[in-house]
């Protein structure tokens, strides 16, 4: 998927990495994980906001702390080091849970930072990960049929304005584009979140 939404909700967020909201807004709260483009006050509306990035991160770090018990602390010192790493090295970066520790393997220099003893290792690959992700976010954004090519206006998002039922894309917006010349396949190349239907549909409003 080339067009990968860049932006989610905590709402999103829990639904697609598996942890709860009051678990995003306690990691958030005591500074163990921030997303990337969070409001300075987090009592407004929309003020936590995460991208692709934060939810692949988030997603290793829930299968860390819920699924195999690491500690807070412990995942702390993961979580630096995998920023360390950097996104594009992640993909050759595998992890390797043992007795609740994480131990990090990285594959391009076949060096392991700690010791591992005879016990069962957990292996997660992180590119899986990433992929699984891209799949997850195809699924959120898929819309009921009933909602292609009509609109409706919803709170909080962009102060109250018309938008394609089922995205948060103003209708607006694409009624520059359409005036810009763009054509339909044009459009939503630029807007992955809906169909031709809902640009005719705008076509159709502006021609009405």
């Amino acid at each position: 998927m080339q067009n990968v939404i860049k932006a989610f909700s905590d709402e999103q967020a829990s639904s697609l990495t598996g942890l709860s909201k009051h678990q995003l807004r306690h990691w958030d709260k005591i500074g163990f994980f921030q997303p990337a483009m969070a409001h300075a006050n987090r009592s407004v509306a929309l003020s936590r906001v995460y991208s692709f990035s934060d939810l692949v991160e988030l997603q290793v770090l829930r299968t860390l702390r819920n699924d195999h018990k690491c500690s807070l602390q412990h995942l702390k010192g993961v979580k630096k080091k995998l920023e360390e790493i950097g996104e594009q090295r992640w993909s050759n970066t595998i992890l390797y849970v043992l007795d609740k520790r994480v131990v990090v393997y990285d594959e391009e220099t076949d060096q392991l930072e700690d010791i591992l003893s005879s016990q069962r290792v957990l292996k997660i690959p992180l590119r899986i990960v990433k992929a699984d992700m891209r799949d997850r976010i195809k699924e959120l954004w898929v819309r009921p049929e009933e909602l292609v090519g009509s609109f409706q206006q919803k709170r909080n998002v962009v102060h109250n304005a018309t938008v394609i039922s089922g995205t948060r894309v103003p209708v607006s917006t694409i009624r520059d584009f359409i005036d810009e010349g763009y054509s339909d396949i044009e459009i939503i190349a630029e807007f992955p979140t809906i169909a031709i239907a809902d640009v005719i549909a705008v076509r159709e409003e502006i021609a009405a």
